[in-house]
Parts: structure tokens; sequence; C-alpha cells
């Protein structure tokens, strides 16, 4: 029987949904907890969460969700993303949280399983690969389960203690192994394999059909926009994957901008210029930097330098004029 093990998604659909496509035979789904705060597709993957079967258990951030008192020590901005999730999450999403399971041991498949979060009751909070083993073995909260799975820390890491295996299978939305890869692991007759979306970044991998590639990158940017979210960054290529099917995938929605409903002017002005950078990247991924006089009838509606750029264009210049040195991306 072929288990998927999952965690930390943090409202990443894309990232889930190349996971679900790759491992689309598998038998039943485990996943850890955190399912979409602080994400920018909460009901896009509440709806892939749904679709799943198998034992799903809370995170952290699931239960800020429901408790959102919790999030009152959060930082402004921080906290006024999650007032966005809040406000997006359709009713469906909220009912998925409710009926999210609590740790504990659970037979999965035939296969006796010890599942957890990761998170500790007390700092440091996640469990990382040079956590000791005694500090470690509390999250199997006393069963001698063969398998402790947990997550939580977002770094993919597996340790054999006296006879029992703990192993993190990394975070899908949020990876945080010096590699922009949606990690995950998979039980396959009870052994567990680590693995990842395969892909590289576009700073080491042009797509062999560039114009296909760039199509469907410029129909990603548009779809996002009309969720209201703008990435902002797309323009340093270690953002953008090129999967093995050639087909792009936009990573680390950090100073992503989310535009909020209502009557909020310096967050609109924001949310617009973010919008002109996201097209600005895709220009330049297409164009290879090179002048925006070969910039097509048809894409250049897309192009704007907004002053921000226009600014730091005139700085570069400035610094490179003084050093005689390139200040590179």
């Amino acid at each position: 029987m072929k288990i998927l093990v999952i965690a930390d998604v943090h409202g990443n659909a894309e990232a889930l949904s190349a996971v679900l496509a790759r491992e689309r035979d598998a038998d039943a789904t485990v996943f850890l907890g955190d399912t979409v705060l602080p994400g920018p597709q909460p009901n896009e993957t509440m709806e892939l969460l749904r679709g799943l079967s198998g034992t799903l258990i809370q995170g952290n951030h699931d239960i800020e969700m429901l408790e959102p008192e919790r999030l009152e020590h959060w930082p402004p901005n921080w906290l006024a993303f999650a007032g966005w999730v809040l406000g997006t999450l359709e009713p469906p999403g909220y009912d998925f949280l409710r009926n999210l399971q609590s740790q504990g041991e659970y037979l999965v498949g035939g296969a006796r399983l010890f599942l957890h979060h990761g998170e500790f009751s007390d700092r440091p909070r996640q469990a990382l690969p040079d956590t000791p083993d005694e500090r470690l073995v509390t999250l199997a909260g006393g069963s001698d389960a063969p398998l402790v799975l947990f997550g939580h820390s977002h770094v993919q890491f597996r340790r054999m203690i006296d006879g029992q295996e703990f192993i993190n299978p990394g975070s899908i939305g949020q990876p945080r192994c010096g590699k922009r890869l949606a990690c995950y692991g998979l039980i396959d007759d009870q052994y567990l394999v680590l693995e990842y979306v395969d892909g590289r970044t576009i700073r080491k991998k042009r797509p062999l059909d560039e114009e296909e590639f760039h199509a469907k990158l410029l129909n990603h940017i548009k779809k996002m926009h009309a969720k209201s979210v703008a990435h902002m960054d797309l323009k340093r290529k270690d953002n953008l994957l090129v999967k093995t099917d050639e087909s792009p995938c936009i990573l680390d929605f950090g100073a992503a901008v989310i535009k909020k409903p209502g009557f909020h002017p310096f967050n609109q002005y924001h949310y617009q210029v973010a919008k002109q950078f996201d097209y600005n990247a895709w220009i330049k991924h297409k164009y290879h930097d090179r002048s925006t006089d070969e910039i097509t009838m048809f894409d250049r509606k897309y192009y704007k330098v907004t002053w921000i750029e226009a600014v730091a264009s005139i700085v570069k210049q400035i610094y490179t004029g003084l050093t005689g040195k390139r200040h590179n991306e």
C-alpha cells in the first residue's frame, strides 16, 4: 500500500497540486497539519485537501484559524495578512479545519504510526536535525509505534532512536531545506522514502520551449492577480521553478501583497505597484534582460517601469560608476 505523507502546505496550492499529480496513485494520505495560514491560496488549497482520503491532523496555524485570539501577538503586517486569509476562506474550509484530528497513534493502511504536528510546548518550538535525541523522543508521546511522523520545522530529515524512526517529510508550501522544492514522503510496504517535486530554478535552467513556458507563466500571474494577490518578487530567478514537465511553478510568497477589500488607498496603491512588478518580471524573464526595444507590440502592454524601479536603476548606475562593480541581484 502506498501512503503519501505531507505537511505544512501553508496555502501554496500550486505546490500541493504538483505533488498530488505526481503521486496520484497513492492509496491514502497522511497530513501533519498547517493547511493555509499564512499563504496566498486558501480556498484553492482547501479544495485540494478536502479531496484527500486518509488521516489528517491539525497544526498550530489550523488551531489559530479557529481561535483567532491566539494571533494577537503577531506583528501588524502578519496580522493583516492573517486577517485577509481568515476573511477569504469560505465556510467549507472552516468545516474542514474543525474536522482535522488531533495528534496520536493511528493505523493507516496497516502501518502503525504516531502522528504529531511537531511543535514542542517550550522553546525552541520546532524539531531540527540537531535536536537532541532526548527531546526528539517526546514527540512520540510515549507510543512505541515504529514510525513517528511530524512536521512544523519545514526541514526534511529522519533519525532512528532505539529502534523507533522519527521522520519529518519537510514542507510542501514553504520548504526550508536550502532547496526550493516541494518536499514530502511516501510509505510503501511500511518503508518511508523522502521525496520532492523535481525541477530547477530558472537561474539554472532555461525551458526548452520558452514561448509556451512564458505563456503559461503569464496565465499563472493573471490568475494570481484575479485572487487579489501580487507576488512582487518574481524578478528573483530563484523564485521561479522550471518543473520536469517544463511548466512554471511560482515559489516563495514571502513578499506578496494582498489587496484589501473596501477603502484602503495605501494598500491598493501598493498592490497596483506590486502587480506591475510581476508583469515587469515576466518581461524580464521572457526577454532575458535585453533592450526594451525588442518587446513585441503584444507584450508591450504589460511593461511599464514603476518609479521604484526607476530609482533603483539610478542607484545601480551610481554604484557601478563609483565602484566599477556591477550589482547583481
